[in-house]
């Protein structure tokens, strides 16, 4: 069970360069979070060679977001104020189970494993629409997304090597519905067709993969594999009358070599080729409302992103005290997904495209230091070029860098302190700029009990920099966009393991963010 509260204030200032329009607007947004999961697993192991297993779960999420919006708007030579409040709720219901086989024919030689997965959500969003107090719309909006797989797959190990190979198949399929509805000055609402949608999306991919991975010289490591995946996508919309369906068939190949020089330097090369395919948020076609005349929407028509991905990294390992990694990469893609701003009338709206390509060429290092028992450096950074194509429009390019040092102090025993400071140089995407991001956070634990007990407390950004602020000039409009959310916050943990089991794990950097545009939560 969860429950969070979060308060995130901005501002939003737009320029239309054509009619010399303007729109400066001041955003407050309260989001209330209230998650409630159950989950149960069981595995089952006969006998040596044989294991069974299952989970299920279920899954109450609940998020309300209350967002004021204080307009000013110059339209037509006139200036105008207008105070706007949006009231929308998500509430979903979602079951997914697992369940898993694996039979070992012959100990170090032979296995082959079975796998089925279902996922089941019901969806409902309704959202209402005030100004100066007074309701103007409303939206009844939802999905009942469907996703299952099976896959087997077979590990053949020999002295020369092991064979890997396997089959999957996966499906999706989501009902997408947005009615929306206008009030009259009766205070009467009625069906408005041209902010309304619906979609189903169905979606077959069988795919079969074989890979090899050679252990035969003790210095020198290389696999070879080969993905091959066919895909049928079909879009069903009655209001936009489209009835598609399109094919595609995707090979991926992969390779990998290693050399170890000694127990302290290696070098390694890779190369994958991969596909990415649209998430239902970035398909849904909501014409989720701003305000009159700003807009979010997703594309029903977007393609999957094609990769390829090359990577050279150099290893060397110094124990106890050194540990440095360095690796050159590229990577491009095709078929990009991206937000952007796209014009009709008077209406912005928020969307995504596919654009033509996006290349990256990077270096990427990470360091770990310990000089003293009681002080342990960790250093990451990521130094690349990035250069963007929207089709038909201007190029976008840039050098970017994200970068953190962690010093984590451990002066008596039991007791660990941490400083991590995180700094992100501007990042560049098609229409839009980020500027520079900088935060720090600090943290201290203690352990009892023979490492037992455990006792934390963290603050997240000591000095209340964390912010998002995005600007964009174009030959359409001028922007620039800038939200501060409650970042600076104090965590407080206890913890009591009783059978004294350790884990260790590592955080996960966040995920590559599409959407650009802040407008509140």
């Amino acid at each position: 069970m969860k429950y969070e509260d979060e308060v995130n204030n901005g501002w939003l200032y737009r320029y239309y360069r054509e009619s010399g329009d303007s729109l400066s607007q001041q955003i407050h947004a309260l989001r209330t979070t209230f998650n409630n999961n159950i989950s149960l697993g069981i595995t089952v192991k006969p006998d040596m060679r044989n294991e069974f297993s299952a989970d299920v779960r279920l899954i109450l999420p609940r998020l309300n977001t209350v967002q004021n919006l204080a307009n000013d708007w110059f339209y037509g030579g006139i200036l105008a104020h207008e105070n706007r409040r949006s009231d929308v709720t998500w509430n979903r219901e979602n079951i997914d189970g697992t369940i898993s086989y694996r039979h070992t024919i012959t100990p170090q030689r032979l296995a082959f494993s079975i796998k089925a997965n279902v996922s089941k959500i019901w969806g409902h969003r309704p959202s209402y629409y005030f100004l100066e107090g007074d309701s103007v719309s409303r939206s009844v909006s939802g999905g009942s997304p469907f996703l299952a797989s099976l896959q087997n797959d077979w590990r053949i190990m020999r002295k020369y090597g092991t064979w890997e190979t396997g089959a999957k198949f996966s499906y999706r399929q989501n009902n997408i519905y947005h009615d929306f509805y206008m009030y009259d000055s009766t205070g009467l609402s009625y069906y408005y067709h041209p902010f309304s949608s619906d979609l189903l999306h169905c979606e077959y991919v069988p795919a079969a993969y074989m890979q090899f991975t050679s252990s035969e010289w003790k210095k020198i490591k290389w696999s070879a594999g080969i993905r091959l995946e066919y895909s049928q996508v079909q879009l069903h919309s009655e209001k936009e009358e489209i009835h598609r369906t399109s094919h595609d068939f995707f090979i991926a190949p992969s390779f990998s070599f290693q050399y170890t020089f000694n127990p302290q330097h290696s070098l390694s090369l890779a190369y994958s080729r991969r596909i990415t395919r649209p998430t239902y948020p970035q398909l849904n076609p909501y014409m989720s409302m701003i305000d009159p005349h700003n807009f979010e929407q997703g594309n029903m028509n977007l393609k999957p992103e094609q990769s390829d991905n090359v990577e050279l990294l150099y290893q060397f390992q110094h124990k106890p005290k050194w540990n440095v990694t360095v690796g050159l990469y590229y990577n491009h893609i095709t078929n990009y997904i991206t937000q952007v701003a796209l014009f009709n009338a008077d209406i912005l709206k928020i969307t995504y495209i596919n654009a033509k390509q996006r290349n990256r060429w990077g270096l990427n290092a990470g360091a770990t230091l310990q000089p003293w028992k009681w002080l342990l450096v960790t250093l990451g950074t990521d130094t690349y070029y990035v250069y963007e194509y929207l089709r038909g429009e201007n190029d976008y390019s840039g050098w970017v860098n994200n970068s953190n040092l962690k010093l984590e102090f451990r002066p008596i025993k039991g007791m660990n302190i941490s400083l991590q400071y995180f700094v992100n140089t501007p990042q560049y995407y098609p229409q839009f700029t980020t500027r520079l991001s900088h935060y720090m956070d600090i943290g201290i634990s203690q352990k009892f009990l023979k490492g037992a007990l455990a006792v934390s407390a963290r603050l997240t950004d000591v000095f209340n920099t964390r912010q998002w602020e995005v600007f964009s000039d174009t030959d359409y409009y001028r922007m620039s966009n800038m939200l501060h959310g409650k970042s600076r916050m104090v965590w407080l943990g206890i913890s009591y393991n009783f059978n004294g089991y350790r884990k260790v794990g590592a955080a996960n950097p966040d995920s590559d963010d599409r959407s650009k545009i802040r407008t509140g939560l």
